[in-house]
């Protein structure tokens, strides 16, 4: 082999080796996401959390690792936290329809049925047969003290 075989041997292999070097972190990413998704199968929320927030730590603006995060909080009862993760996922990716069914289904946990209603709204302006936004919405209209207005929004709704 010469000398210029050689060098050219270096450079690709120095080339593959940075570009796995950058791949990497999603791969990280997406391997804890599967794995936070299979604890969750499982009903081992602590340890789905756990993976939650190692994919976070690697890939910080993707909006889906907080919105795993704040699933895992709701899931633990803890009402703040999740409120404050979807908060974050929003920040990162404001009209997600994924997203946005989380943040009304955050508030339908809260009692908040007119911020539940108003996210379920969003998530229908850009998917309107989106199932799990129309019964959000029938929901958070059922648990609301307004009687007469929620039987005309319920009956709009199926």
């Amino acid at each position: 082999m010469n000398v210029l075989q050689s060098v050219l041997a270096l450079v690709a292999f120095f080339g593959t080796a940075a570009r796995l070097a950058a791949q990497t972190p999603h791969l990280d990413a997406l391997r804890y996401k599967n794995l936070g998704v299979a604890h969750l199968e499982q009903r081992q929320v602590d340890a789905a959390e756990e993976s939650f927030r190692r994919v976070v730590e690697l890939q910080p603006d993707e909006a889906l690792g907080y919105v795993n995060l704040a699933m895992c909080s709701l899931r633990n009862g803890r009402l703040d936290d999740a409120r404050s993760w979807v908060d974050q996922a929003r920040q990162r990716a404001p009209s997600n329809p994924e997203i946005l069914l989380r943040v009304g289904e955050v508030s339908l946990s809260a009692g908040e049925w007119s911020n539940a209603v108003q996210a379920f709204e969003l998530v229908l302006e850009v998917e309107p047969r989106n199932l799990m936004a129309h019964y959000g919405i029938v929901v958070a209209l059922g648990a609301s003290p307004s009687q007469s207005r929620t039987r005309e929004r319920i009956a709009r709704q199926v």
